[in-house]
């Protein structure tokens, strides 16, 4: 994983050079883990209209639910959510 991608208040990259679904994946276990040390154990995941939402969205939710953590996904939303 390449630390470029990280940035103060997102994260961005190149679909499928910088972000792939094992990354995405990756990011969700660490999200969910800093999540359930934290006490939260549901979290919300939307996602934008690009056509590699859905994939990286499935790859996310993957990740968190190996954490113990459980998902709402709230579908397509505006990218500014």
């Amino acid at each position: 994983m390449k630390d470029t991608i990280f940035r103060k208040y997102d994260i961005r990259g190149i679909v499928d050079e910088d972000l792939t679904e094992e990354v995405v994946s990756d990011i969700g276990r660490a999200f969910g883990s800093l999540m359930r040390r934290e006490g939260r154990r549901i979290l919300a995941v939307g996602r934008d209209c690009r056509l590699s939402s859905e994939r990286f969205r499935d790859a996310l939710i993957h990740g968190i639910l190996s954490t113990g953590c459980n998902v709402v996904d709230v579908g397509m939303v505006p990218t500014p959510l």
